[in-house]
């Protein structure tokens, strides 16, 4: 399954599970800050951002440092950030949320 198949797959997993809730997904350009990770979103109040990889690529190479930066500096303003590898690690981490 390619990055882009996996990013559908999840996307269609969180707005199944969270109807309600907003997710996007990020596309890279030349006027993009770097790092921006994927899939951005807003679930009860609390911003969200996912990094995708393929199992394969991540166990390979992970995350850029550009992507590692993006998702820290997420983490460090109170939002969830992680690189995932499939819908349910995406589900997975949003259901470990602190009130």
């Amino acid at each position: 399954m390619s990055e882009h198949q996996l990013v559908r797959k999840i996307l269609k997993a969180l707005r199944e599970t969270y109807p309600d809730d907003v997710w996007y997904k990020i596309y890279t350009g030349p006027y993009q800050e770097r790092g921006v990770p994927d899939i951005l979103g807003c679930h009860n109040g609390r911003f969200i951002a996912f990094e995708v990889k393929t199992p394969e690529r991540m166990s390979r190479e992970g995350p850029t440092l550009y992507q590692k930066r993006q998702l820290e500096k997420i983490k460090k303003a109170g939002g969830i950030a992680r690189a995932i590898t499939s819908p349910q690690e995406a589900l997975a981490a949003i259901g470990k949320r602190k009130s």
